[in-house]
């Protein structure tokens, strides 16, 4: 088989090249927005794919329906990447989300821990990244690690990646405080341990737009700056919301009260539409679709995945009246949000009254939760407004609880 190890020194970022020879049992890669940790990983199984043979690699996240936007599209990326090689055909399969090697007797498969019957047909895994481990509970890394059994013919691996979050997560306090490390540069190494910080800074391949956005974090609030461009695990103060709580069975719908749909639009930064049920005067968060790049009438397309029932109450940020506009063309029940001077901190301040719960599927509006702060001055003085980043599930949910803290609907179709 030929295999030009000069084009993966050009293709990989300095940092991660020793990476491909590594071999721990496990290995964690967390840091920054931007430092290509993702990237790296998926070119890492793919290579070992190409010079070993004989693999079924797991890539995995905690909700399958950000597998196609994430772990998936890196795989056939990756593949991609190493060009023509000789014996290397793959073949995409979009529908199941695996990717085979048929000349190397490998495959990726791709899927979702709430996918549990499938994940149990799986067996003869050599291989597990798990894509955002903070989405995680620690019990489902445990059950993870369960999947790799039995003796194969290659070494058996296990890499995780994430941004940190806050630094009491599980993750911190479990897989890298409670485990034995020594410092080799920026590799932290154990006994079958490997941990590895990065930032954009690392990442030879951006451009300087990029770079300037994780930059402008720091104008913003130094606390994102530190967690989402340094890559480190902050300490929340000035939380606008606590003692949330997870839950994991799903309900008959007809054992709410009220079910509805919050949407705070976006491209770059996340789309998210978020459903809502209330019950006995408590806020239940029953699902989410959370996706970048794409257009409104994409998302509209997806909306069948998330929205059920056409008539159930949407109501989206009135500040893009062209977009509701196309919503309610599409059949849907769409209301502008109710925005007056004040109401932002009104609508915290009603959903702070309530008693929340968050289904674990919904991971990304659990995220945004937990790093969710009002904005602090230079001076210290904390200011009665959130901070503008990282909150596109917040906004969501608040816009969607309009119709039953207004007891209204809120406002005309543009």
């Amino acid at each position: 088989m030929l295999f030009d190890l000069s084009r993966l020194q050009k293709i990989t970022n300095p940092l991660y090249y020793p990476t491909f020879g590594t071999r721990f049992y496990e290995e964690l890669y967390f840091g920054g927005a931007g430092s290509g940790k993702s990237v790296n990983i998926a070119r890492k199984f793919v290579y070992r794919i190409i010079t070993e043979q004989y693999h079924k690699f797991l890539f995995t996240r905690k909700v399958g329906r950000t597998l196609q936007e994430s772990v998936f599209l890196e795989a056939t990326n990756a593949c991609r990447s190493f060009g023509m090689i000789e014996n290397f055909h793959f073949f995409v399969n979009k529908t199941e989300k695996r990717i085979t090697f048929p000349h190397l007797n490998s495959e990726i498969l791709c899927v979702g821990l709430d996918n549990v019957a499938k994940l149990k047909s799986i067996t003869g895994v050599t291989g597990i990244w798990i894509e955002e481990i903070t989405e995680l509970l620690y019990r489902d890394y445990l059950q993870l690690k369960g999947r790799m059994r039995g003796i194969q013919k290659n070494f058996k691996q296990i890499i995780m990646s994430c941004n940190p979050i806050n630094i009491n997560h599980w993750v911190k306090q479990k897989l890298i405080d409670k485990r034995s490390t020594k410092s080799h540069g920026r590799f932290e190494v154990g006994d079958g341990w490997m941990v590895l910080h990065s930032t954009y800074l690392d990442n030879y391949f951006l451009d300087e737009q990029d770079r300037k956005t994780y930059e402008g974090y720091k104008d913003e609030d130094e606390y994102f700056y530190k967690v989402y461009t340094l890559g480190e695990w902050g300490a929340l103060g000035n939380l606008i919301y606590s003692k949330w709580k997870r839950f994991k069975d799903d309900k008959d719908l007809d054992w709410y009260d009220w079910v509805g749909y919050g949407q705070d639009f976006g491209y770059n930064h996340p789309n998210a539409i978020i459903k809502i049920g209330m019950q006995d005067d408590n806020i239940y968060v029953i699902d989410e679709m959370y996706l970048t790049k794409h257009t409104n009438n994409e998302i509209i397309k997806r909306a069948p995945e998330i929205i059920h029932d056409k008539m159930s109450e949407l109501t989206a940020d009135s500040n893009q009246p062209g977009f509701i506009r196309e919503w309610a063309e599409a059949g849907y029940n769409v209301w502008g949000a109710h925005k007056p001077a004040g109401s932002v901190a009104e609508g915290l301040s009603w959903i702070k009254s309530k008693k929340v719960f968050v289904h674990e599927r919904c991971v990304n509006t659990w995220n945004e939760y937990q790093g969710y702060k009002y904005k602090e001055k230079s001076d210290g003085e904390i200011l009665e407004e959130p901070v503008k980043l990282k909150d596109d599930a917040m906004d969501a949910l608040r816009y969607g609880l309009d119709p039953i803290r207004l007891q209204v609907n809120c406002g005309a179709v543009a």
